[in-house]
């Protein structure tokens, strides 16, 4: 590096100095700027869980329902039972979809 390019120190690992024009925002985990290797193994993960967190805590609530019907018969499932258990699974499924679409637009922007 040139004497004129100003660095600046990862503030997540404290460690990694980098050029200030080639730092990522660390946010959501602290205000400040952080290197690479912190941003693709901290920050990134944790964007996603924010994310996609509370579609798959949706789709484990529908599982976990499905679940219930079944270990809560005594008898044999009866129509209403498997039509519940079926629009569980397509509700499931239009989570994951929509999640799907949001990854897609995610990574397109990427690409532009």
């Amino acid at each position: 590096m040139s004497k004129k390019e100003k660095t600046t120190t990862c503030c997540l690992c404290k460690k990694n100095e980098f050029d200030v024009r080639h730092g990522n925002n660390a946010q959501p985990i602290e205000d400040g700027t952080c290197c690479n290797e912190c941003n693709k193994t901290i920050v990134v993960p944790v964007r996603m869980l924010q994310l996609f967190g509370e579609k798959i805590d949706r789709i484990d609530a529908f599982a976990k329902e499905q679940v219930n019907i079944i270990q809560n018969k005594e008898k044999a499932l009866n129509t209403d039972d498997y039509k519940k258990l079926v629009q569980l699974s397509s509700d499931a499924l239009q989570v994951a979809k929509e999640s799907e679409v949001v990854l897609k637009q995610l990574l397109k922007k990427k690409g532009d």
